[in-house]
């Protein structure tokens, strides 16, 4: 049985390995910029989990319940 991930950020060795860096937006005070993220992104709201291909290009939208393995595979991906 796959066990959900929190919100904490993958570990320090997979973002290293993926060469990726975590960002967080902060939505507490409605930010135009975020809103503007997430409306091209189709998001209903928030968390909104992007991984972006160190290649350049489309981001792959993640669902909102992740499983540890799903964010290792996303960085696996990301990193080719």
């Amino acid at each position: 049985m796959k066990r959900p991930c929190s919100s904490a950020p993958p570990s320090a060795a997979e973002l290293a390995q993926a060469n990726a860096v975590y960002m967080v937006g902060d939505y507490t005070d409605v930010d135009p910029a975020i809103t503007a993220y997430l409306e091209r992104h189709r998001a209903v709201g928030v968390p909104l989990y992007v991984v972006y291909p160190r290649s350049g290009g489309e981001g792959r939208i993640l669902p909102t319940l992740l499983t540890p393995g799903m964010v290792e595979d996303a960085l696996r991906e990301a990193a080719r």
